[in-house]
C-alpha cells in the first residue's frame, strides 16, 4: 500500500520522458502504461517532478494533504514561486484552515437540495434539444448538442445572463493548458483568450449577478463574513470556467464510448436505470481533468521512496482511473460496472464540489437520448481537442435512428 513509513527508502525510479510530448496527449494510454510500469512513484527529469499514476498512490496523496498540498497550485507552475500560469483558485488551491470553512459556506450554498431544485430545468433543457436534434438524424454530439446544453444550463444557474457564453469554451480550453507547461498549446490558447477576459470578468462582478443564481448566493455569503469579499468573484470564475470544460467533456465522451460500443447502448436501452453507472463509468475511462498536480511540504518517505520538500508531484488520475490492478477489465467501458471509488471528481478534501451538477448534467442528456431514439452510432470518426492535462473531444459525429421493423 502507498503511504508515509519511517524505514529508509531510495530515491524514486527515473523516467525519462515528457508528459506533455504531442504523441503522449494525443495517446494518453500509452502514457498511462508507461507510468505505472515505472514504479509506483517515479522522478521525471525534464520537469524536475515526481508522478503518480497507480490508484493506491494516487488515492494516497490525494488523501494526505499535509504532505501534498494543494496551496502551491494545482498545476506544474508553483504558485509561492511566481511560475503558475493562472490566478490560483482561492478552494482548489487551498489547504486547512482557509480551505475548511470555506468548503463549508460553499457546501451550504452549493447543497443536495439546491442541486435538485435545478433538475426540473435541466431535464427540461435536456428534452428539448435532444428532441430537436435527433430529427435531424446525423449531428456533431459535441458541436451541436452537449456545448449548447451545458452552455445554457450551468450559466444559468451561475446567474450570468447570455451575453458572450460562447467565450466560455476557449477560457475552459485555456484552463486545462495552463496546468501545464508553457507549451506552444498553453501560448496559443492563451493568445484567443487575452481578447475576451475583460467581458469575462466583468461576468462576476455583483451587479452583473441575475437573482436567484448561485453567483449571487456567493455574493451573500460576503454580507455575513463567511466569505471574504475578494474571494467572492474567484470563486464564482473558478466554478464556471471548471464547470464548462469538464462538463463537455464527460458528457461528450459517454456519448462517444455508448455509440462504439453498441451491446453497451443496448444493455442501457434494457435498463435505463443505469444512466449514472454509465456516466460515472464514461468519467473514469476518459477522466476530463487527466491530471493534477501537488507540492511536497517536507522530505518523507511514500511508496518506499525518499520525496525531496517543494517538489511539484503529478498525480494522474487518468492512469489511476485504468489500473488493471484496481478494475478487472481497466479498458473496457461497461455500463454495470460499480465504479465506485473512481477518482475523476478527485478525492480527500478536495474532491469535486460541483460533482452532483456534473452528474445531474449527464443523467438529463442521457435519458433524454434512451427516450427520443433506439440507434446511436458513429458518423465518420472522433476527433479529440489536445491538452495539457484535459481530455476532450472536439468533434463526434453521431447517426441516431430507429429500428427497421
Amino acid at each position: 500500500m502507498a503511504g508515509l513509513t519511517k524505514v529508509s527508502a531510495a530515491a524514486p525510479p527515473v523516467l525519462d520522458i515528457d508528459p506533455f510530448a504531442t504523441r503522449y496527449l494525443e495517446n494518453p494510454y500509452h502514457f498511462h502504461e508507461v507510468l505505472r510500469g515505472a514504479g509506483p512513484i517515479v522522478h521525471i527529469p525534464k520537469y524536475d517532478m515526481y508522478a503518480v499514476g497507480r490508484y493506491a498512490e494516487v488515492q494516497s496523496a490525494f488523501a494526505d494533504w499535509k504532505n501534498f498540498s494543494s496551496a502551491a497550485g494545482t498545476g506544474l507552475g508553483h504558485v509561492q514561486k511566481g511560475s503558475a500560469l493562472r490566478t490560483p483558485g482561492p478552494i482548489v488551491e487551498a489547504d486547512p484552515p482557509e480551505h475548511t470553512k470555506l468548503r463549508s459556506t460553499l457546501n451550504r450554498i452549493l447543497s443536495p437540495a439546491v442541486i435538485r431544485g435545478w433538475r426540473d430545468d435541466f431535464e427540461a433543457e435536456a428534452e428539448r434539444r435532444v428532441a430537436a436534434i435527433v430529427q435531424r438524424g446525423e449531428f456533431d454530439a459535441v458541436t451541436d448538442l452537449v456545448e449548447p446544453f451545458i452552455l445554457r444550463v450551468l450559466p444559468d444557474a451561475m446567474g450570468l445572463d447570455d451575453e458572450g457564453r460562447e467565450n466560455l469554451l476557449p477560457i475552459g480550453d485555456l484552463t486545462g493548458n495552463a496546468l501545464g507547461p508553457r507549451n506552444d498549446l498553453f501560448i496559443e490558447s492563451e493568445r484567443r483568450v487575452e481578447p475576451l477576459l475583460p467581458w469575462f470578468n466583468s461576468k462576476f462582478e455583483r451587479a452583473a449577478m441575475l437573482p436567484g443564481g448561485f453567483g449571487e448566493k456567493i455574493w451573500q455569503a460576503s454580507d455575513t463574513g463567511d466569505i471574504e469579499t475578494e474571494k467572492v468573484m474567484p470563486l464564482i470564475r473558478t466554478f464556471l470556467r471548471g464547470g464548462i470544460d469538464t462538463g463537455v467533456s464527460g458528457i461528450s465522451s459517454m456519448i462517444w464510448l455508448l455509440a462504439c460500443n453498441p451491446e453497451q447502448w443496448s444493455a442501457l436501452k434494457a435498463e435505463p436505470k443505469l444512466v449514472r453507472q454509465a456516466f460515472d463509468e464514461a468519467l473514469r475511462l476518459e477522466t476530463p481533468a487527466q491530471s493534477l498536480f501537488r507540492t511536497t511540504r517536507g522530505s518523507f518517505a511514500f511508496a518506499g521512496c525518499q520525496l525531496d520538500d517543494d517538489v511539484k508531484v503529478m498525480c494522474c488520475l487518468a492512469a489511476a482511473n485504468r489500473d488493471p490492478a484496481q478494475w478487472a477489465d481497466a479498458d473496457n467501458y461497461n455500463v454495470k460496472r460499480s465504479t465506485i471509488g473512481h477518482i475523476a471528481f478527485g478525492t480527500g478534501i478536495h474532491v469535486c464540489i460541483g460533482q452532483m451538477v456534473a452528474r445531474l448534467e449527464g443523467e438529463a442528456i442521457l435519458a433524454a437520448l434512451l427516450r427520443h431514439t433506439e440507434i446511436l452510432e458513429m458518423n465518420g470518426p472522433a476527433r479529440h481537442k489536445l491538452s495539457n492535462t484535459a481530455r476532450r473531444l472536439a468533434a463526434l459525429p453521431i447517426r441516431v435512428g430507429r429500428k427497421a421493423n
